[in-house]
C-alpha cells in the first residue's frame, strides 16, 4: 500500500500547458516565500485530480494541519529523515544483491558480511522513524482520512514482530567479519552424503571471550541450493539470502512510506496561501466541489489572481461573476480591446485549478465541478509574427486547435482567448463557427472570448450558450447574463 497526502485514488491528468498559459508559476511564486515548495505547489495545480473525493481529500488535511499550527513543521521533519535515508539505502541495496560466486569463500563470506554490516541498520532505523511520525500524529488531534490513515501505517510497520525480527537478526551481523567472528552452521545433505544447504544459528566473537549465548528458536539465516562444502562458502551464502531479504523489506518500507515529505510542501504552500487570500483581502471561499457530470462553473465576486501576483491592491481588482451549466454548451464574451475579456478568461481558468488542487478561491462562493482535462489556446503576441503574417499564424493556430479536438475528453474545459483574431473576418469567423459546432459533440464546455463583435450575428442556431458583452471596468453580473437558447 502507498501512503499519500495528495491522493485518495491517484488518478490525475496533465493540465501543464493550461497551467503555464494561466501563469500558475507566477501567481504561486507571488505568495509562496519558499522556492521548493512554489515550485512544488505548482506542480500539483498543474496535475488535477480526476475525482471529487480527492480534492476532498487534500482538503481535510490542509484542515487539520492549519488547526495544529505546529503539526506541519514536525510531521515534516520526520518524514524528511525518512526520505533522506533513500540515496544511502540505493548505494547499500547494491551491494546487498551483487553475488559473485566465482571468488573465493574467504572472499565471498567478507564480501557478503560487509553488505549485511551495512544493511543491518536500515531496518531498525526505519522503525525508529516510522515511530516518530506515529508518535507525532498522536500527538495531535486529526482527523482526516489521509492524516489517520498514515499514523495506523506508521504505526503498524514500526511495532510489526517479522520486522522487528529481521532488524534484531540483522543486528547480530553488524559487527561481524571474517576474520573475528566464528559461525555456528547446521547443515542440509541428501542421500549421497553432499551439502545441499546451511543454517547460520549463531554468529559470536571468534576466541569466544564475549559469546554471546542466547537461546534460538531457529536459524538466524539460510540458504539452499548448488552449493560446496566449504563452511566460508556456507556461511556467505546464507548472509547473501539475509542481505537480499532485508533488501525486499527495506525496498517495501520505502515503497509504502516514501515522497511524504515532498507531498507536505504543498500543504506548506497551500496554507500560506490561504494567509495570503485572507490579509490581501482578496477574499478567501471554499468551493463546493461538484462531479464531472455536473458540468458546472459558478463563482460570484471572483478577483484575478494574476492581477495580485501583478501588485495590484485587492481594491482596485474589479470582482466579476460567471455561470456556466450542464445545459448550455458554452459561453462567448465578446467586448472591444481592454474590456478585461483575457482577464475573466484567466481568473475562471486560474480558479478551476486552484479549487480542483483542493485549494481556495478569491471570491465570495463558488461551485465547480471537477473537469476530466483543462485546455487553452491563447493567441501569441503580435511581435512574434512577421507584419503581414496572417495567413501563418491562422495556419499555425488552426494545427494547435486541431490538436486539443483530438485530446478532448468528456465533461473537459477549453479556454479560447482572442483565435484566429489576426486574419480576416470571414476566415476567422468561420474557423470559430468549426470549432464550437465540433465542441457539443465531445462532450466539452468552452469559454471563448473574441474582439469579433459581429461574431454573434453567426452564431450556429443548433448550439446553446451563454453570451455577453463585457465594457470596460464592468463586468457583468450573474443575475443579468443571457443564457437563453441561441435560436
Amino acid at each position: 500500500m502507498k501512503y499519500s497526502l495528495l491522493f485518495k485514488e491517484r488518478r490525475s491528468f496533465d493540465a501543464s500547458a493550461a497551467a503555464a498559459d494561466l501563469s500558475v508559476e507566477r501567481v504561486v511564486r507571488s505568495f509562496c516565500s519558499d522556492p521548493d515548495a512554489a515550485a512544488y505547489l505548482t506542480k500539483v495545480i498543474s496535475a488535477p485530480p480526476e475525482k471529487v473525493d480527492d480534492v476532498l481529500f487534500r482538503r481535510e488535511v490542509a484542515a487539520d494541519l492549519a488547526a495544529d499550527p505546529s503539526l506541519i513543521g514536525a510531521l515534516a521533519k520526520c518524514c524528511a529523515r525518512f526520505d533522506r535515508m533513500k540515496d544511502d539505502w540505493a548505494q547499500v541495496r547494491e551491494h546487498c544483491l551483487r553475488r559473485d560466486f566465482r571468488a573465493s569463500a574467504e572472499t565471498a563470506l567478507e564480501g557478503a558480511l560487509a553488505a549485511l554490516r551495512e544493511a543491518a541498520m536500515f531496518p531498525s532505523t526505519l522503525q525508529s522513524l516510522l515511530r516518530d511520525v506515529a508518535d507525532t500524529l498522536d500527538n495531535s488531534a486529526v482527523s482526516s482520512e489521509g492524516l489517520v490513515r498514515l499514523r495506523s501505517g506508521a504505526r503498524s510497520v514500526s511495532s510489526d514482530e517479522a520486522l522487528g525480527k529481521v532488524a534484531g537478526i540483522a543486528e547480530r551481523f553488524r559487527f561481524a567479519s571474517s576474520e573475528k567472528s566464528a559461525f555456528a552452521l547446521s547443515c542440509s545433505v541428501d542421500e549421497f552424503l553432499r551439502v545441499r544447504g546451511a543454517d547460520v544459528f549463531d554468529v559470536a566473537e571468534a576466541d569466544g571471550s564475549r559469546r554471546r549465548s542466547r537461546k534460538k528458536s531457529g536459524p538466524l539465516c539460510s540458504f539452499e541450493g548448488d552449493v560446496t562444502d566449504d563452511a566460508a562458502f556456507l556461511a556467505a551464502a546464507a548472509a547473501g539470502d539475509l542481505c537480499a531479504l532485508i533488501s525486499d523489506i527495506v525496498d517495501s518500507v520505502y515503497g509504502a512510506f516514501y515522497g511524504l515529505s515532498k507531498e507536505l510542501l504543498f500543504y506548506d504552500g497551500a496554507l500560506e496561501y490561504t494567509n495570503y487570500l485572507t490579509s490581501s483581502g482578496l477574499g478567501c471561499a471554499t468551493p463546493e466541489i461538484l462531479p464531472e457530470e455536473a458540468m458546472t462553473v459558478c463563482v460570484r465576486g471572483l478577483r484575478d489572481l494574476y492581477l495580485a501576483a501583478d501588485g495590484m491592491a485587492a481594491k482596485d481588482i474589479v470582482p466579476f461573476d460567471a455561470a456556466l451549466g450542464p445545459d448550455t454548451d458554452g459561453m462567448i464574451i465578446r467586448g472591444e480591446n481592454g474590456a478585461g475579456k483575457t482577464t475573466f478568461l484567466r481568473a475562471v481558468g486560474l480558479a478551476q485549478l486552484f479549487a480542483q488542487a483542493g485549494l481556495p478561491l478569491p471570491c465570495e462562493s463558488a461551485r465547480l465541478s471537477v473537469r476530466s482535462g483543462i485546455f487553452t489556446q491563447f493567441s501569441s503576441a503580435e511581435e512574434e509574427f512577421r507584419p503581414g503574417d496572417a495567413a501563418g499564424r491562422f495556419e499555425a493556430e488552426a494545427r494547435e486547435i486541431a490538436g486539443i479536438l483530438d485530446d478532448l475528453r468528456p465533461h473537459s474545459l477549453l479556454l479560447l482567448n482572442e483565435t484566429f483574431q489576426t486574419t480576416s473576418f470571414e476566415e476567422g469567423t468561420r474557423g470559430i463557427r468549426a470549432i464550437l459546432g465540433a465542441l457539443p459533440n465531445v462532450p466539452a464546455q468552452y469559454i471563448f472570448v473574441t474582439h469579433l463583435t459581429s461574431l454573434f450575428d453567426r452564431r450556429d442556431p443548433g448550439a446553446t450558450y451563454a453570451e455577453f458583452d463585457l465594457k470596460k471596468h464592468n463586468y457583468t453580473k450573474l443575475e443579468d447574463y443571457n443564457e437563453k437558447d441561441a435560436d
